[in-house]
């Protein structure tokens, strides 16, 4: 499929130039939000260790822990396709950021709620 902008028409315009560089912002703006979401541990003694042995299985944290990997594999897969990509299909973007919006929202509904009886309906809902 040819592209649909030839690179000349694209780099004579100046808005191109600027949605480009904002581009690369989010880039470098996700690269720590990714390592961050990556690096979700439960800390021994905290609540949330405390609602993983209150619940045998589907415990909350590995719920959670899930979550947080799709929501930062799509945050990836947007930063590649916005980056890395020749043709960028048009909702890729659009897609790609509600996915991980919304699996990181389930999160905080999981993990939000400040009682241990709350957060396990929750994950009994899940």
């Amino acid at each position: 499929m040819p592209p649909l902008i030839s690179d000349d028409a694209f780099e004579d315009d100046p808005r191109n130039k600027a949605a480009a560089d904002y581009f690369l912002d989010v880039d470098t703006q996700l690269r720590p939000v990714i390592s961050r979401l990556n690096g979700f541990k439960v800390q021994p003694g905290s609540a949330f260790a405390g609602d993983d042995e209150a619940t045998r299985t589907g415990a909350i944290s590995h719920q959670a822990s899930a979550l947080l990997s799709v929501a930062a594999d799509n945050a990836h897969a947007l930063r590649s396709v916005v980056v890395k990509a020749k043709v960028i299909p048009a909702f890729a973007g659009c897609s790609l950021t509600r996915n991980a919006i919304e699996r990181a929202g389930v999160t905080l509904w999981l993990m939000g709620p400040p009682t241990r009886d709350t957060r396990v309906l929750h994950a009994l809902q899940l």
